[in-house]
């Protein structure tokens, strides 16, 4: 499985990408595969809403379960991808980049700071992993 390095990673199994102060939200390779074929993805909160940590901010529906979306940091929902609302297969197509689901302005970067690279991600899902790095 795929975790991009320049990523950051939440135990919920979404990924975070930043850009200056605006980050981008979708789920993670390992999410994608664990779910199965994404039938519907809902958003509860809109546009504008100020998100808490572990803030629900969806849903989504899959072959294999039904999960609830918590957000990895708090921020200010800036723009919501209409695109998974009305094709979910592209989260399985390509959960990293045209499979994106919320973009957020962090208004806590210590949030940002305390998710997982990905070489600590991959120990989380698997704990006998060992880091090529150590």
């Amino acid at each position: 499985m795929e975790y991009p390095d320049h990523l950051k990673y939440s135990n919920t199994h979404l990924w975070v990408r930043l850009k200056g102060e605006e980050a981008t939200i979708g789920i993670t390779e390992y999410a994608n595969q664990m779910y199965g074929r994404m039938g519907n993805v809902e958003f509860c909160e809109k546009v504008g809403a100020i998100m808490e940590v572990y803030g629900i901010f969806g849903k989504l529906d899959a072959v294999r379960t039904s999960e609830d979306l918590y957000m990895p940091v708090m921020g200010e929902i800036l723009e919501i991808n209409e695109l998974v609302i009305s094709d979910p297969e592209l989260i399985n197509l390509d959960c990293y980049y045209s499979g994106w689901l919320i973009k957020v302005r962090i208004t806590n970067m210590e949030d940002f700071d305390n998710l997982s690279d990905a070489a600590d991600y991959a120990t989380f899902l698997n704990p006998d992993f060992t880091r090529w790095d150590e």
